[in-house]
């Protein structure tokens, strides 16, 4: 708990001091050098790249006429593999009494 309050207070300290100086950098001396002056934002050259929306887009064309099933697959039909029977080996004993917590 003390230790949460004196970072907390740590970092409230850190705020202000950097607000402070913040605040203070305008306030500079009569005596200083005033700030040098930037140039005025003129207009952007026109864009040099395409316009939006017209770029070049490839065409999606077919190539070949479209696939064809082959002819007689070689492998085995769908549904017809080779599949192992499950059969049951030992018999099924019933669970063992609830050991867990007494249910309310």
């Amino acid at each position: 708990m003390i230790k949460t309050t004196v970072m907390s207070l740590a970092i409230l300290a850190g705020v202000a001091a950097v607000a402070h100086a913040q605040s203070n950098v305008a306030a500079l001396p009569p005596g200083a050098a005033p700030a040098p002056r930037v140039a005025p934002v003129g207009p952007s050259p026109q864009y040099v790249g395409p316009s939006p929306g017209q770029g070049w887009y490839a065409k999606e064309q077919e190539s070949e006429a479209r696939m064809q099933p082959s002819p007689e697959w070689v492998g085995p039909k769908a549904g017809q593999g080779w599949y192992a029977k499950e059969q049951q080996s030992n018999a099924v004993a019933p669970s063992p009494a609830y050991v867990g917590p007494r249910p309310n």
